[in-house]
């Protein structure tokens, strides 16, 4: 939506290729433009070769991480470090991850990687090795609520106090589980999400997140791009995430 909003105030257009709609990038490699955008893409995503090969300027939002490339975006071991000292502030000391598994055969979002490795790594005065982590089979609401199935049942007692969801998708997927196994979110589970997407302020609890602004991104890498075309060096701006507290995440043990 950023992408197209800027770029319609510029006259231009936007053609959407999608990352699936071939193996080896063709689509990309045949695309009629003069300036191309990559979103969230795995680094030995096919479509990546196929746009360094067209030799038309490039702009990265997400990832990959290209050498010379201008990529747009927050920097996802660093976001998921913030939600880690969050929770720490809180008081929170069994901690759990949920994240999501490959999107296809060896595509496995950067995102999903790097998001549990920066809330790992900054963990103070807590064994990263006692971390608990979830992976939901793919990520959706549903895929998130299931993953955590087996942690809603375990014992209060043993049972994370605090989960950090790599999305708010799955975020709001852990809820749902809570709620259908009777555990209270905040009391007795901590839940916080990374995005702020609309559902995230209107779920019950609320959702303490994240935020990245995704709509912004999308108007800086048309930018970016616009300023490419006509031949202007570009610098992309850093961005950084903005911790959003709502009503999902309290003290361990406040009902």
């Amino acid at each position: 939506h950023g992408l197209a909003t800027e770029l319609s105030e510029a006259q231009m257009s936007l053609l959407l290729v999608p990352e699936s709609g071939s193996a080896d990038g063709s689509l990309l490699r045949h695309a009629m433009v003069d300036a191309l955008v990559l979103c969230s893409l795995p680094p030995d995503d096919p479509a990546v070769v196929a746009a360094q090969q067209r030799q038309v300027p490039l702009v990265v939002v997400g990832t990959p991480r290209l050498a010379k490339v201008p990529t747009v975006g927050v920097d996802n071991r660093s976001t998921a470090a913030l939600a880690a000292a969050y929770l720490q502030s809180l008081g929170h000391t069994r901690l759990a991850v949920l994240t999501a598994g490959a999107t296809g055969p060896g595509r496995l979002r950067p995102g999903f990687r790097d998001r549990p490795n920066g809330f790992r790594d900054a963990l103070v005065d807590i064994d990263p090795s006692s971390l608990v982590v979830y992976t939901a089979s793919e990520h959706t609401r549903a895929a998130g609520a299931a993953a955590v199935a087996d942690l809603m049942a375990m014992p209060t007692a043993i049972r994370p106090t605090a989960l950090f969801a790599v999305t708010d998708v799955l975020a709001l997927g852990a809820i749902d589980a809570a709620h259908a196994h009777g555990v209270d979110v905040p009391g007795e589970l901590s839940v916080v999400g990374l995005d702020d997407i609309p559902d995230a302020a209107t779920s019950k609890p609320a959702l303490t997140t994240l935020r990245q602004d995704l709509f912004e991104q999308g108007r800086i890498a048309a930018r970016l791009s616009i300023r490419q075309i006509a031949g202007e060096p570009v610098r992309a701006p850093r961005m950084r995430a903005q911790l959003i507290i709502r009503d999902s995440a309290a003290p361990p043990g406040r009902r």
